[in-house]
């Protein structure tokens, strides 16, 4: 039977998933037949046509590891491309994989309104933080306002309000005067 020697590729992830992919996957290629290392190239082997890979092989040549020499962006589509690679006997085969990195960077507050050391700010502002990108479970146990630094007395605040990345809140009573 002369498709036995067609070689069938799988594909896997050493963590994560297709749809959350670290940011440094580890991709396991499986070959049913030995393969020929040789063509294993830069030429061969691409991660979106232009990411650098190191590319290492088990003893029997049916298992090969890919690894990206730097770090993917988060978030964004690769597609693991095999083209023209061969089985030790020869026989060419072309494969790919798809796969989506995660959301592994941690949300910034952009901006603060009123800023940072502002100077007649009226004593029941409405305070808003905007974050790099969206976030959840802002609240009034995730946000908290104290008087003069983050050690100072706790002020009470109404209901956190807002979407996405822009959030608003007040507090209950008036601030006192020329406080910080």
């Amino acid at each position: 039977d002369s498709t036995s020697n067609v070689p069938k590729i799988t594909f896997n992830l050493s963590s994560g998933s297709i749809s959350n992919a670290p940011t440094t996957p580890i991709i396991e290629i499986n070959s049913s037949v030995a393969m020929d290392l040789s063509s294993f190239t830069s030429e061969n082997v691409r991660l979106n046509n232009s990411t650098k890979l190191n590319i290492i092989s088990n003893s029997s040549s049916t298992i090969f590891y890919v690894t990206v020499a730097t770090p993917l962006e988060d978030k964004a589509d690769y597609v693991l491309s095999l083209s023209d690679i061969k089985s030790s006997s020869g026989v060419v085969v072309s494969a790919s994989f798809n796969f989506t990195t995660g959301d592994f960077t941690q949300p910034s507050v952009v901006s603060i309104m009123p800023s940072n050391g502002a100077t007649d700010v009226s004593r029941t502002p409405i305070i808003q933080l905007q974050f790099s990108e969206s976030v959840q479970n802002v609240n009034n146990s995730t946000i908290t306002l104290h008087l003069g630094s983050s050690d100072g007395d706790l002020v009470s605040m109404g209901v956190v309000y807002g979407a996405n990345n822009t959030y608003s809140f007040s507090p209950i009573e008036s601030l006192l005067n020329y406080t910080t």
